[in-house]
């Protein structure tokens, strides 16, 4: 199992992660489904706001990520991005698949 006290909820194309602790009993499961819209509201503003004080109309961070490539180039300077964090993100991804198509969550 992944995660057992909640649930995160990860939008790449939007940007933003949206938390959604465990409600447990009959108080817990009659307000979720509003608190995860709160939380995923909350988390989609902050991003927007975030987003347009930086001027990046898509992809939050990909201009900056993009410009310390350039850098790194033309400097001869470490990558921003290390071939150990590279795999270890592969890695993770591949974890991730496992887990859910070993509990049948595919």
């Amino acid at each position: 199992m992944l995660c057992s006290g909640g649930t995160l909820l990860l939008d790449f194309f939007h940007g933003y992660v949206a938390v959604q602790p465990d409600r447990r009993g009959r108080c817990g499961k009659i307000i979720q489904p509003f608190a995860a819209a709160s939380s995923q509201s909350l988390a989609a503003a902050g991003n927007l706001a975030h987003r347009l004080f930086e001027r990046e109309p898509a992809y939050p961070g990909l201009r900056h990520l993009i410009a310390a490539f350039h850098a790194a180039i033309r400097n001869g300077a470490v990558s921003p991005v290390s071939r150990e964090t590279i795999v270890g993100v592969a890695q993770w991804c591949d974890h991730v698949e496992r887990e859910l198509a070993r509990d049948g969550s595919r």
